[in-house]
């Protein structure tokens, strides 16, 4: 279906069917820029849903290009959501204020995804992984204590080049090593809190 067609016949549509143009549309047309697409299709002329959810993403890096993916994939499954991502590498600031934006928008689901940036890992070989764990575990507890939120921990992924490059994958306390250990840490996070998932 072209996208004037879609267009035209998703302002038409109720709620119901203009998911169904969206699934229907995707199939053929999956690319960022189709996904763009329909995100400002939806954001513009989707119907009022009964059911909203409101998703905070809060990460050390830019996150926004997740965004439009994730609103358009929820509404392929009839869900419409309310989408919170603070300034750049904010994510510490927000858990810590609790007069922060994050707090007053108060989301249903909160991801929290530090993808190897400065919180808990930062770029030194020899990672405290104690010590990281620990600072997820504080802000875990910081906003159950505050909000009724689930809360989605997203494992750390490697550095795109490692300090001691081939010679990390054979050393014990080496970047890779240490990412594992915590990454164990989190899951264990999730284990020991209610309402903590993790997403790897």
């Amino acid at each position: 279906m072209p996208k004037t067609q879609l267009r035209e016949s998703f302002k038409q549509a109720q709620y119901a069917d203009q998911v169904s143009l969206i699934k229907d549309f995707m199939i053929e047309h999956n690319s960022f820029r189709d996904i763009l697409f329909v995100d400002q299709l939806i954001r513009a002329e989707s119907k009022t849903n009964d059911s909203v959810i409101r998703v905070a993403l809060l990460s050390n890096y830019t996150i926004d290009p997740l965004v439009p993916l994730l609103r358009v994939q929820l509404f392929k499954r009839g869900i419409t959501c309310e989408i919170y991502v603070p300034g750049y590498n904010q994510m510490t600031q927000e858990i810590r204020n609790q007069a922060s934006e994050y707090y007053q928008f108060t989301p249903d689901i909160t991801i929290l995804s530090s993808g190897g940036g400065t919180l808990p890992i930062t770029s030194s070989l020899h990672l405290d992984v104690a010590e990281r764990s620990a600072e997820v575990g504080e802000m875990i507890h910081q906003i159950r204590n505050r909000i009724d939120t689930r809360v989605i921990l997203n494992t750390n992924f490697p550095p795109f080049r490692l300090d001691h490059g081939l010679f990390d994958h054979s050393d014990a306390g080496g970047e890779l090593a240490s990412l594992r250990k915590l990454n164990q840490q989190l899951v264990e996070h999730s284990i020991a809190n209610k309402n903590v998932y993790i997403c790897d």
